[in-house]
């Protein structure tokens, strides 16, 4: 099924009442996650009310809880995925993005359009976009050196402060919940910012999204159960 908002995914029946009883804030957030897949081309996802357990399951199957953590946790995380959003919904160079109706939040990973502003004040002050202030929301337009922020995000180079890891999992298992737990939470002790990869891009393939983030990370930490 597809809306304005969401874009474009796939919902098994006993999710639905999960996804109505989320607050307005999540519904926006999950929102952003599913609406981000459809603006970049990706396979829709497959929202499920609980984890699934099996390796039968459909690749792109995922717990509604989890997609909702893929909604960026940082500021800065927002604002780069906000850019790729600008750059796949440019089709020339200077075209202009709007974010005046609710349905555009979630493109802007906002919850709110004093958030979608906010984020839009913060890229026009850094040169990545230009920005127009309305009665009744903003519009966007990537610069020059914006379309430059979003080739360097998109090839992945890590800064030497980098302070994200790569944790490569696998799909399902009755250890998954566990190793997510202890990877995660031994990465975050070091300092690091986890990356899960069966998380984030949960349709389990090695495409230019996950070669990026190796890239961009300081580590990887892999997950070996079962000799993958």
């Amino acid at each position: 099924m597809s809306c304005e908002a969401c874009g474009t995914f796939r919902i098994a029946v006993e999710a639905v009442s999960v996804a109505v009883q989320l607050s307005k804030g999540d519904r926006i957030r999950l929102s952003a996650v599913t609406r981000e897949r459809t603006i970049q081309g990706r396979p829709p996802p497959d929202l499920r009310s609980t984890r699934p357990t099996s390796t039968h399951d459909s690749r792109a199957a995922i717990a509604i809880e989890d997609a909702l953590k893929l909604f960026p946790s940082s500021p800065i995380g927002r604002v780069e995925r906000v850019l790729r959003n600008l750059a796949a919904l440019s089709p020339v160079i200077g075209a202009m993005v709007l974010c005046t109706d609710e349905a555009e939040l979630p493109v802007f990973f906002a919850e709110t359009h004093t958030t979608a502003r906010t984020l839009l004040r913060h890229l026009a002050k850094q040169g990545l976009v230009e920005h127009e202030e309305y009665a009744n929301g903003d519009a966007a337009t990537l610069t020059l050196d914006g379309w430059s922020a979003v080739e360097a995000i998109q090839q992945g180079t890590a800064a030497p402060h980098a302070r994200q890891a790569f944790v490569a999992m696998a799909f399902g298992g009755e250890w998954r919940s566990e190793c997510e737990r202890g990877l995660s939470s031994g990465v975050t002790a070091a300092g690091y910012r986890p990356w899960i990869a069966d998380r984030e891009d949960f349709l389990g393939k090695i495409d230019d999204r996950v070669l990026a983030e190796i890239r961009r990370s300081a580590l990887v930490v892999s997950d070996l159960t079962g000799h993958r």
